[in-house]
């Protein structure tokens, strides 16, 4: 089961659930890009585990409780995530906004993440 696309810089959450992983493995759908991949994932189809991903991020489950912003947009076939965290006083102050775009491509069972750690990395299109 093809489950993510890996960029430059990724964070994996599993979400809650003990599946593990394996990174840097060669793409089963892309020649020359490098994935994560499952283990393989008892009593469920590739179809509904992307699905399952897809409507988690969808309903906000992504967010941590810590974020003094949290939306999520569907925007150009995806979803993107933007988290803000103030940074307190003592630390400088000031706030970071993170993005995460989430692609779901349901033919190819597969999702694609980008993550943003910053305003500047997002504006300039670099994960």
């Amino acid at each position: 089961l093809y489950l993510v696309r890996v960029h430059r810089r990724f964070g994996l959450c599993t979400m809650g659930s003990s599946i593990s992983f394996t990174a840097a493995v060669d793409s089963p759908s892309e020649a020359g890009a490098k994935s994560i991949m499952s283990d393989a994932i008892d009593g469920r189809s590739a179809e509904e585990l992307v699905a399952g991903i897809e409507k988690y991020v969808r309903a906000g489950g992504t967010a941590r409780g810590l974020e003094t912003k949290f939306d999520v947009v569907s925007k150009d076939f995806g979803v993107l995530v933007s988290q803000r965290f103030d940074i307190p006083g003592f630390l400088g102050g000031g706030s970071n906004t993170c993005h995460t775009w989430y692609r779901f491509d349901t033919q190819k069972n597969a999702a694609e993440i980008q993550f943003y750690a910053n305003e500047v990395c997002f504006d300039r299109g670099e994960p």
